[in-house]
């Protein structure tokens, strides 16, 4: 389920190693977010892709840093259904399994554990989803407002950056869907 602890990346591998030996149900194992510490370090390492550097979505550099998450996670667990403002998702060890839903409908209760969710809910509405496998490389954009959720099928690590609304995203849309018409 969600709860937080916390504790050092030290203890947290710990931890995975010992579950992951010990249990049979890694679902439910912790999915570790980095802290504003980590924040600092990974801006070092890490250069923001060429097309989210554009300012078409409305955050600036600081307001997408105080964003950025750095997660950790092993096998089988992963992040129940929610949203937020557009972001990308750059996965640099393991593979995720993701599934994306439209904005602006009710998928069953958010906050379960996704386990649960895919087993209880996943049928209803798998006709509406759209889903793909990340590998270890691969950088994924999930659109404001997209319930999404994310399963790791094997150990991962990476990094999630929010930058914003898209202002003209609206104005895009329809001029492309006017000039279809």
């Amino acid at each position: 389920g969600l709860h937080k602890n916390l504790m050092s990346v030290r203890e947290y591998v710990e931890l995975v190693m010992r579950d992951t030996q010990n249990t049979s149900d890694a679902a439910d194992l912790p999915y570790m977010f980095g802290t504003p510490q980590w924040r600092t370090r990974l801006r070092k390492d890490f250069e923001t892709p060429a097309y989210f550097k554009e300012t078409a979505f409305s955050w600036n550099d600081t307001e997408r840093d105080s964003s950025m998450l750095a997660f950790l996670g092993p096998a089988l667990s992963g992040v129940t259904l929610h949203e937020h403002t557009n972001a990308y998702n750059a996965l640099i060890y393991g593979k995720k399994r993701w599934i994306l839903l439209p904005p602006y409908v009710h998928y069953g209760p958010t906050g379960i554990p996704m386990k649960e969710w895919l087993q209880d809910w996943y049928p209803t509405f798998k006709n509406q989803a759209y889903e793909c496998v990340q590998n270890a490389g691969e950088l994924l954009y999930v659109p404001t407002n997209y319930m999404h959720s994310v399963l790791n099928l094997q150990a991962s690590i990476g990094v999630v950056m929010e930058v914003g609304h898209d202002p003209m995203l609206l104005e895009s849309i329809l001029s492309a869907y006017n000039a279809a018409s």
